[in-house]
């Protein structure tokens, strides 16, 4: 994959209103941290969908025309959490809960 699609996934995702999904990328290998756990690479099984090879579970985004990503969806277990794309302002709001 070339380096804009690969930037369209890089973001936060709200976990609800306590977490955050943190994905960063450094060069072509992706990162994924869920507040509070560490910081796991994924790897494309068949983008837009991602999988942890430490964990079992996978993430697939969702892609709408040529932007960003506006939410990643986290399988694992038999279950669904949908995360939604955080903007700056949101991003604060939610790290601040998270330090209180």
């Amino acid at each position: 994959m070339d380096s804009p699609t690969l930037d369209r996934y890089v973001g936060k995702y709200s976990i609800g209103s306590v977490r955050i999904l943190t994905v960063t990328r450094d060069g072509d290998q992706f990162y994924a941290q869920i507040s509070g756990q560490p910081k796991l690479p994924i790897y494309p099984e068949m983008p837009p969908k991602f999988r942890w090879r430490m964990i079992n579970a996978q993430v697939t985004f969702a892609i709408e025309n040529d932007g960003p990503a506006t939410s990643a969806t986290i399988h694992q277990g038999g279950g669904d959490i949908v995360a939604t794309r955080l903007d700056e302002t949101a991003t604060r709001s939610i790290e601040a809960k998270l330090l209180s």
